[in-house]
């Protein structure tokens, strides 16, 4: 979200504003600065550049699938057969181009504007007077985090389990708990009576992992439970000792059951549980 600086406030209330553009290209011995107003204008007022008043103006800004601004094409009528030479391909690819936002009357700070878009110039064409410029952005090349397509159409729920998403607290009490090895009766079965007092196989789907002993930091598959007692579904690599510490917590299989009635989380449900299922004559 931009936040509008604070000196637009009064103006923008008594509607006696005047938006402007500003362009500014970044050439590699020099920068030059135009206005969209038609007229001169000095940025900020005091000590400021002065941006040519041109007819100049752009097309809307493309936006991607993630919201991530992406590109812009700024057209220049009339131009002067100068500025087509300083426009040069040699000179001006992959030059940077800023556009700024300023209210005229409120030009006293080099603070006081909004960013438009930032890029590069990617291409140029000059045809009858007018000089476009097709502008990318590529500045945290942030369109490239997008998650495409957004959610596949599957009855199995989408989410992470724990992310803001799903909505659970995977680290409460309710969904891991801390033991301690009291008994084992072999590499796959372990007790603690003391810790493990909930219902047969309130732990399942769930991981086990050692936080000490020989096998300080392996994880296993809980298999089964009941109270003060695990299974693993494949051994650990070494015996436990007594008084080995271990971590215990829920995990998800990502259905509607498990959602509702062990997490009591539907509301979240990132699946799509109702999509028709191939019909059978």
């Amino acid at each position: 979200m931009r936040t509008v600086p604070s000196a637009w406030t009064a103006a923008l209330a008594s509607g006696s504003c005047t938006p402007v553009e500003l362009y500014e290209i970044t050439l590699d011995d020099e920068t030059l600065y135009y206005s969209n107003s038609g007229n001169d204008v000095v940025f900020p007022i005091v000590g400021g550049a002065t941006y040519s008043g041109i007819q100049l103006k752009r097309s809307p800004i493309e936006v991607s699938l993630d919201g991530a601004i992406t590109e812009v094409t700024a057209t220049i009528d009339d131009i002067e057969l100068e500025l087509v030479d300083k426009l040069a391909p040699d000179k001006f690819q992959g030059r940077t181009v800023t556009i700024k936002k300023i209210i005229y009357e409120c030009r006293n700070s080099s603070d006081d504007y909004l960013l438009v878009f930032r890029g590069v110039i990617d291409s140029v064409n000059y045809s009858n007077g007018a000089l476009g410029l097709k502008i990318i952005f590529n500045f945290g090349m942030g369109s490239l985090n997008a998650t495409v397509p957004r959610r596949k159409f599957c009855q199995h729920c989408n989410y992470k389990f724990g992310d803001d998403s799903c909505g659970v607290d995977k680290e409460s009490a309710a969904n891991k708990v801390s033991g301690v090895i009291t008994e084992y009766d072999s590499d796959k079965v372990f007790y603690d009576t003391t810790n493990l007092t909930q219902a047969a196989n309130y732990w399942v789907p769930g991981m086990m992992v050692f936080t000490s002993g020989l096998n300080d930091g392996e994880y296993r598959e809980v298999s089964a439970f009941s109270a003060g007692q695990i299974t693993v579904r494949v051994p650990f690599t070494w015996f436990p000792d007594y008084g080995d510490t271990f971590v215990i917590y829920r995990i998800c299989n990502k259905t509607v059951s498990d959602c509702s009635t062990r997490f009591n989380n539907y509301a979240n449900y990132g699946g799509f549980a109702e999509i028709p299922k191939t019909p059978v004559v």
